[in-house]
């Protein structure tokens, strides 16, 4: 009986040493990896910034966009009490517009030009994440 107590004993230390020596194992690879995590973090916190930055910026431009759109819906009505306008003020009233159409466009070109920087970004950071956690599962 005390010989089978042993036996028991030596098989549960064996065991238990085992599964000491793969928590250690899992241990080292954690503190591997830990400052890779800590780098992927530090990114996306980052790219967030940036993110917000862009988006921030792009809100004002289409608030830009619309104060143009509003202000050249409402220069013909409210130039005159009446409506109409002479011929005299036709000519400004064109230049005005035309100005203000190739504003429209620069801004409109200039918000895909941050659309597309934002896309990209979104696609790097996506890409960076999915590499990472893929590093992670290894």
């Amino acid at each position: 009986l005390v010989l089978q107590a042993v036996q028991f004993y030596e098989r549960k230390l064996k065991d238990f040493y085992t599964h000491l020596s793969k928590t250690a194992v899992c241990r080292r690879r954690v503190m591997e990896l830990l400052p890779k995590v800590e780098g992927v973090v530090q990114e996306m916190v980052e790219n967030e910034q940036v993110l917000m930055s862009l988006q921030e910026k792009r809100q004002k431009e289409l608030w830009n966009l619309l104060k143009v759109a509003c202000s050249k819906v409402r220069s013909p009505v409210s130039g005159s009490p009446d409506g109409l306008r002479t011929s005299s003020s036709v000519p400004p009233l064109l230049t005005t517009g035309h100005s203000l159409q190739q504003l429209d466009e620069s801004l409109v070109e200039e918000s895909k030009a941050y659309e597309s920087q934002l896309q990209s970004l979104m696609h790097n950071t996506m890409q960076e994440s999915v590499g990472s956690m893929e590093m992670l599962r290894e």
